[in-house]
């Protein structure tokens, strides 16, 4: 093990990343803005010098960047700032520059006379940060310790250390700093500069003839490899600084353009320029949001705040600056808006919808691949979680006159969205989990997410994808691919169903004849068996109410579209029983009968988890942008509802 010259410099081959006080990496950040002037030298013998480093005046962001370039040895030497710090390499990516240091040497004679002064050694990197997760503190010798102290900024200090004793090598370890003859130690982190000291026992007295010398140096771990029969050319060993606010910034600037062109790509400039035609307006557009603003607005979309969560998006409760508290529903899936204009005019349209039962849209954030949408916070949450008792855990259930009132103002909040906004929209998703409920129990309609607008030379009518939720789909869309706003009126007559039975739209639980409920419910009303099908618990008392809704659900589950109902009459009847229902006396069971027989199968499991089953994935759809993973009854659950197309009962 013979360590041999003097002065050697310690070298290591490889970058390290290392952290530097965020002070100044707000201070860099905030210079981000400078440019190198023309003509800037930016090649310093073996090594490139970029900007914000330089090596003129004018060609450096500030001092800290400055690089001295010697001429005095060849290739010519850079050196950093006005130190005697050899700077080997630069990268502005990783935020990392590699320089070379001194080792610590402490050598004797073999009278045990100490022959050279270089026992400590100062690294001062005010600037920079020492690494700690890669870079090791080694020392070599067999009569040594040696000592490793460490500053931060704000003159905190760090000593640690190792000792190495032996009387021969013959038990050292092939390529292993284990204790014998070499020994290491990890450094602590956020170090501004460091001082290594070295010192001895015994003067080396047992072991000068093989070992005169003990050395200290910092160096990355797995880049220098102890060696009893070697001599070690500590010239190939390295320390590296790093420059936190570089990488940081070079991050940002990646980040930032990324951000931008997704911003541009989902019509971002076009949205800028259209909300801009409603300045001064007494109408309201959506907002634009920021990243940062939704990330702070939800703590970083901590699962604390999660409120909802869906095939394909995941709905946050947050709260903006000005106190106002927000649902934000964040995609799962990442694919980018293919009809950004068309995704454009949809957010401007549902922005200015402003109805009592329907849950406003704010805004959307447009810097992610895929937008984040912004809507009003509804705080008692969704239909379906009362109507099934989430959980096991409702309170009492939803009485029928007020289950009749969501109805109602479901109804009138779908007929205003196919006949009174400027451009006819069919929802295209009505289900219970997409009506919210607010404190007082008034129906709201929302999740917009496959929503289309009809234009007017369109006749209400689209060719499109099949989208919506196996359960509630409309056969005849399901079979044509033509969208019309009866299909919002089969779906809403699913919705009627499940308020009348308290049971789910579709249930895998149960066997395969009876997993869909409008088809259970449509045949069991065709043959005067209404009663057995129906929720007791909510019913008694309203036989001929309940009847009347029966059959108005009956209608909006016709198969042919051309056969259903409007919205606008399906309100109107509707608005028509809410009324009038404290008329009708409450106590005692309506006379429907049933048998233990037709019951069983009422039975079943609740839903699986699969039950509820997003057909997603048209391209350009705001907010729906995949499939999903659907059960593995999903296809013979659609051939069941696409087998109602056979007429029962009336045809119809």
């Amino acid at each position: 093990m013979a360590l041999q010259g003097k002065g050697m410099l310690i070298m290591q081959p490889s970058l390290v990343m290392v952290v530097l006080l965020v002070a100044l990496a707000a201070a860099i950040t905030a210079e981000a803005a400078a440019k190198p002037r023309p003509g800037c030298l930016t090649q310093c013998g073996n090594l490139t010098v970029p900007f914000p480093f330089g090596m003129e005046a004018g060609c450096y962001k500030n001092d800290k960047f400055f690089i001295y370039c010697s001429h005095s040895t060849n290739p010519p030497t850079a050196y950093l700032m006005k130190s005697n710090i050899p700077v080997t390499n630069i990268s502005l990516e990783d935020g990392e520059i590699q320089v070379k240091q001194f080792a610590a040497r402490d050598c004797y004679d073999d009278q045990g006379v100490q022959t050279n002064d270089s026992t400590d050694f100062q690294l001062w990197v005010s600037n920079y940060t020492i690494s700690s997760t890669k870079n090791k503190f080694i020392a070599i010798g067999c009569d040594t310790y040696a000592l490793y102290k460490g500053y931060r900024v704000d003159e905190e200090r760090f000593i640690t250390g190792c000792m190495s004793l032996c009387s021969s090598l013959d038990s050292a370890e092939k390529d292993s700093c284990s204790g014998i003859g070499c020994c290491q130690t990890s450094i602590p982190s956020g170090l501004k500069n460091h001082t290594l000291k070295l010192s001895s026992y015994y003067n080396h007295t047992f072991i000068t003839g093989f070992n005169p010398c003990s050395y200290a140096f910092v160096v990355q771990e797995g880049q220098f490899n102890f060696s009893k029969e070697t001599s070690i050319p500590l010239s190939i060993l390295v320390l590296v600084v790093a420059i936190f606010c570089i990488y940081q910034e070079m991050k940002n600037r990646k980040f930032n353009k990324l951000k931008q062109k997704y911003f541009e790509d989902n019509g971002g400039l076009f949205l800028k320029q259209e909300l801009a035609s409603y300045a001064g307006s007494v109408r309201t557009a959506a907002r634009i949001f920021t990243e940062e603003e939704l990330k702070k607005a939800t703590n970083n979309y901590h699962v604390s705040g999660k409120i909802g969560e869906g095939g394909y998006g995941t709905v946050y409760k947050g709260k903006l600056s000005n106190e106002q508290v927000v649902a934000i529903k964040k995609s799962k899936v990442s694919a980018p808006i293919t009809e950004s204009r068309q995704f454009v005019n949809e957010v401007i349209v549902l922005s200015q919808i402003h109805h009592k039962n329907v849950v406003r849209l704010l805004g959307c954030c447009l810097e992610t691949q895929t937008p984040i949408l912004v809507y009003e916070f509804i705080a008692h949450g969704t239909l379906y979680e009362h109507i099934h008792r989430k959980n096991n855990k409702a309170t009492s259930p939803l009485s029928l006159p007020l289950r009749l009132k969501i109805a109602s103002d479901t109804a009138e909040a779908l007929a205003y969205l196919h006949y009174s906004t400027s451009t006819p929209i069919i929802h295209r998703d009505v289900k219970a989990t997409n009506i919210l409920l607010d404190e007082n129990y008034t129906a709201k309609v929302s999740d917009f997410g496959a929503s289309r607008l009809v234009p007017d030379q369109d006749e209400n009518k689209l060719s499109t994808f099949v989208q919506g939720t196996v359960g509630y789909l409309d056969p005849e869309y399901l079979q044509s691919n033509i969208l019309t706003e009866k299909s919002d009126v089969y779906s809403f007559g699913v919705v009627l169903v499940e308020l009348l039975t308290s049971q789910r739209a579709l249930c895998f639980e149960k066997p395969e004849a009876e997993r869909n409920l409008a088809k259970v419910f449509v045949s069991l009303l065709d043959s005067d068996r209404l009663g057995q099908i129906l929720d007791d618990e909510i019913v008694e008392g309203h036989f001929e109410r309940v009847t009347k809704v029966a059959d108005l659900a009956k209608r909006c589950l016709r198969l042919r579209g051309e056969e259903r109902p409007s919205m606008k009459e399906v309100a109107a009847e509707l608005d028509g029983l809410v009324p009038t229902m404290e008329l009708y006396p409450s106590g005692g069971k309506p006379n429907f009968p049933r048998t233990h027989k037709d019951t069983d199968y009422l039975l079943g499991s609740p839903v699986s988890s699969s039950s509820f089953v997003d057909i997603r994935g048209e391209e350009g759809d705001a907010g729906s942008h995949s499939s999903i993973l659907i059960s593995a009854d999903y296809e013979r659950s659609m051939q069941n509802q696409i087998q109602m197309v056979t007429p029962y009962g009336d045809g119809r």
